[in-house]
């Protein structure tokens, strides 16, 4: 097993709200910012549809950390301008008046949002084109180049970019490798499911005991988007959902004075689990007519 270099990214934010999608009333979120919101949050920095689709161009690594200071609720109110919920409220499409008091067209409903306070979040990118690196480093710090200001999931939940820097990515088999691995939650992929397509493994890299850690670790287990294709009949999103398991705690050890193989930040003492991002399983699957729910059904 050697090493290899991957790009880590430091953000931190004082609030985000990562939605757990099947959760309506409480959104409960995510304690680990989905795949899908961080490759968003690149294609942000990258600025423009060239860059973004040289990203997407070839499959790559992708590990996502994240620790929170707390977690609080919010009540807030959910809009629409819906004709037919205007009128259900006020009785008439002219009329703004509910209660003799002036309100929002439309509908509106209140509702209880679990947030994250005080995040960081630590982005791996292992990238096979180091085009989409430089271009990710060179627009870091250049707001006039973003698509939008910087934010993780919601569009409120602004974010600060803090670093952004090349990080060596190498095996390690000592607790001092991994010594703060307790310190972040990150998502693990499944590596049993289809022959280990959504585990990253860079190519001459030789094996490593990250099956056998995965088996052992206990955590909740997820489905989480990643990349999406839009559908023909009017645009909507069929996201990828990777099989993933959540990690909080400490490395296991395999045996008696025998500690794992992984990849860890040899700067940080962290390990990184990464994902294998491929957006060319989503055309394939579009290719042969697969519906958002066999999307689903086949990715799990």
């Amino acid at each position: 097993m050697g090493a290899f270099t991957a790009l880590r990214i430091w953000v931190t934010a004082p609030s985000a709200h990562f939605r757990v999608p099947q959760t309506s009333n409480p959104r409960h979120t995510y304690l680990v910012p989905p795949y899908s919101t961080v490759i968003g949050f690149l294609a942000n920095i990258l600025g423009s549809r060239e860059k973004i689709e040289r990203m997407l161009a070839a499959p790559f690594g992708l590990g996502v950390l994240c620790q929170a200071g707390t977690v609080t609720q919010e009540y807030t109110w959910l809009r629409n301008l819906s004709s037919s919920s205007h009128e259900e409220r006020f009785g008439t499409f002219g009329n703004r008046v509910y209660q003799d008091a002036p309100e929002h067209p439309g509908g509106q409903q209140p509702v209880t949002f679990f947030v994250l306070n005080d995040v960081e979040v630590l982005i791996y990118l292992a990238h096979p084109d180091r085009e989409v690196n430089t271009s990710l480093k060179e627009n870091a710090f250049c707001p006039e180049r973003w698509i939008s200001h910087l934010h993780l999931g919601r569009s409120e939940d602004w974010a600060a970019l803090e670093e952004i820097a090349e990080a060596e990515i190498r095996p390690g088999s000592r607790p001092g490798d991994y010594r703060n691995a307790s310190a972040y939650r990150e998502w693990m992929p499944d590596p049993g499911k289809r022959a280990g397509a959504f585990v990253y493994r860079p190519q001459g890299m030789g094996s490593d005991d990250y099956d056998e850690v995965y088996r052992r670790v206990t955590g909740s287990a997820n489905l989480i988007a990643s990349v999406y294709r839009r559908r023909d009949d009017g645009g909507c999103r069929d996201f990828e959902y990777i099989p993933v398991r959540l990690f909080e705690g400490n490395i296991p050890w395999l045996a008696p004075g025998r500690y794992p193989r992984l990849y860890f930040d040899t700067e940080k003492g962290l390990p990184v689990f990464f994902a294998r991002i491929d957006a060319s399983r989503l055309r394939e699957e579009g290719e042969h007519g697969g519906s958002g729910q066999e999307q689903r059904l086949h990715s799990c």
